[in-house]
């Protein structure tokens, strides 16, 4: 059976359920996510139900605010950082952290301290980075 043009179109849009330019994914290790690419290469990453159109609103948001607010602190994102973001749909609060793949770094827009982060106090570079290390793997 071939399909009209028109009926054949509509086969290729995104379905209604996911949000345009939020692709939900299953990790290997079975946990779904969301993620998305701004248009200045900046990947986006969550845990957050992407395909409710209102929590992808309420995350285009808080990535418009983070990326404000980067641009105002005159902080350089490359093509190499993920934005990482944690979204309380009870709350609609977020939590976030920036991860640059080229520099193995984790990094905030503001000071942030050890113990909000679960990491243990860190009286040295080299113990922060032992520390955090040991917290990764």
């Amino acid at each position: 059976m071939i399909l009209p043009r028109d009926r054949r179109d509509s086969f290729r849009s995104r379905p209604s359920y996911q949000p345009e330019g939020w692709v939900e994914s299953v990790h290997s290790e079975g946990k779904r996510y969301g993620h998305n690419k701004t248009e200045n290469g900046l990947s986006l990453v969550t845990e957050a139900h992407v395909s409710d159109p209102m929590v992808a609103e309420r995350l285009d948001d808080w990535v418009g605010y983070i990326r404000a607010v980067a641009a105002e602190k005159d902080v350089y994102l490359p093509e190499t950082s993920d934005l990482f973001l944690e979204f309380d749909e009870n709350t609609g609060t977020c939590s976030y952290w920036f991860v640059d793949h080229a520099h193995r770094a984790i990094f905030w827009l503001e000071s942030v301290d050890t113990i909000n982060v679960g990491l243990p106090n860190a009286y040295s570079k080299a113990h922060l980075r032992e520390s955090f290390t040991a917290f990764t793997s």
